[in-house]
């Protein structure tokens, strides 16, 4: 499908924001993007691939004069309120924000004039894997799904903005802001980030107090992972468990037995918990605010970087 004479206009050049934006102009869109820095690595980065770079402080400028403009506000969570309300806010026209994350909304950090709208549309994959799924697939649909939610009333604009990123309309998942938001983060905590990083971590210090190869711990611990989440996408969960060695079944059942008579499952329930009941982005707010988050991070960075050098040294 063609869009040509459509604009977009994009807030942020991250992984996410560079998909969106070639994905956009590969299906018609006239593309600009909006950042915080004017001289900045994302706005060389934009221009290097072509785009016209303006300031934040341009975006009322820009907008103004269109129709029912559609902005992506593709910045980190944590800026989208101040850019809204510095940038956008005082614009007395009809607009929506397109968001690719729930998080300012359910965390009531953004909130909007009664004449500008609020729209859901999160890829659940990044932003490289979203690029390549379009690139496969255009000018057909791709196979990946999203959360959305258009406003109540919305025009077909946002339906034509979600396929020209090569969504079908059948796999845009209706959801709430607080429904995204609180899935994302349970899952990022409890299984993909907060799950995979710390028993990476526990899995390889314990293969190397066994004298295990590096070569050896490297397949073991991270190709052998894509290929059970291949399995798994491919056979569904518990055909995945049937497939499996006896070995392997044995020993899932013992470190579940393990992980259950420790304690660690009310500790996951309440992490989870503080997720659903706001407390965890309230933390998390704070954190980054202070610069906690900073520092935690940069440390924890320092201990992975010590087991990927291992394998590389």
């Amino acid at each position: 499908m063609n869009h040509r004479n459509l604009k977009a206009f994009i807030v942020g050049y991250g992984s996410q924001a560079q998909a969106w934006a070639a994905c956009l102009r590969d299906s018609g869109y006239s593309v600009e993007i909006f950042l915080s820095r004017f001289d900045g690595t994302s706005a060389q980065q934009a221009r290097a691939h072509f785009f016209p770079v303006f300031s934040n402080t341009a975006l009322g400028q820009q907008v103004s004069t269109e129709a029912q403009p559609l902005i992506a506000m593709l910045c980190p969570d944590s800026a989208i309120a101040p850019v809204y309300e510095e940038c956008i806010a005082a614009l007395n026209v009809p607009l929506t924000l397109v968001l690719a994350h729930g998080f300012s909304v359910y965390s009531q950090q953004l909130k909007t004039q009664s004449h500008h709208s609020v729209a859901l549309l999160a890829p659940k994959a990044i932003g490289p894997k979203l690029r390549e799924a379009y690139t496969r697939a255009a000018p057909l649909p791709h196979s990946l799904k999203a959360a959305w939610m258009p406003p109540a009333g919305s025009d077909p604009s946002l339906q034509q903005f979600a396929r020209a990123l090569g969504f079908d309309p059948g796999h845009l998942i209706p959801a709430t802001f607080e429904n995204e938001t609180i899935g994302d983060l349970i899952s990022e905590q409890g299984l993909l980030c907060g799950g995979i990083f710390t028993l990476m971590e526990w899995t390889i210090e314990s293969m190397r107090e066994a004298n295990i190869p590096e070569a050896l711990i490297r397949e073991e611990c991270i190709t052998e992972l894509e290929l059970i989440a291949g399995l798994i996408q491919s056979k569904g969960i518990d055909q995945a468990f049937l497939a499996i060695s006896a070995a392997a079944k044995a020993g899932t059942l013992e470190m579940r037995a393990r992980f259950e008579s420790s304690g660690l499952k009310p500790e996951f329930e309440s992490q989870m918990n503080s997720i659903i009941d706001g407390s965890f982005g309230r933390r998390f707010l704070n954190a980054q605010h202070t610069g906690e988050l900073e520092q935690k991070t940069l440390r924890f960075q320092e201990k992975l970087k010590s087991l990927q050098e291992g394998f590389t040294s």
